[in-house]
């Protein structure tokens, strides 16, 4: 995808999960965004959950309208949602996270991970 004029690469959340092994402490953020094949001025609602080590799942709900600047190389014809970021603190340790798309919603979600460490004070 391209943003800014640079070329994001974000992973497409289907039926099957994502899974990813992260090395804690480190503060996570996730990076969505909703596709639409057809240009609209109406918000896209969409969600997906996470997943911490088995424990209950987050349901993430956004809800963002299309943003025209936003392309992809894959699929020029379609438009996509201003990103809808969510951002989890994981303690020290090894953890699992399991994204995973709601199955109701008519496309895919797409989805970025960004892991940042924490900043210490002095």
């Amino acid at each position: 995808m391209k943003i800014a004029d640079k070329r994001r690469m974000y992973t497409v959340m289907r039926e099957a999960p994502l899974v990813y092994q992260v090395n804690g402490p480190a503060r996570i953020e996730l990076i969505t965004r909703y596709p639409s094949p057809e240009k609209s001025k109406k918000s896209q609602p969409f969600s997906y959950q996470l997943v911490v080590d088995n424990e209950e799942p987050i349901t993430i709900n956004h809800r963002y309208k299309l943003q025209k600047s936003i392309r992809s190389v894959q699929h020029p014809s379609h438009y996509y949602t201003y990103s809808g970021n969510y951002f989890i603190n994981i303690k020290d340790g090894d953890h699992t996270l399991t994204m995973s798309a709601n199955a109701d919603q008519k496309y895919p979600v797409l989805l970025r991970v960004i892991k940042k460490g924490f900043k210490t004070s002095l």
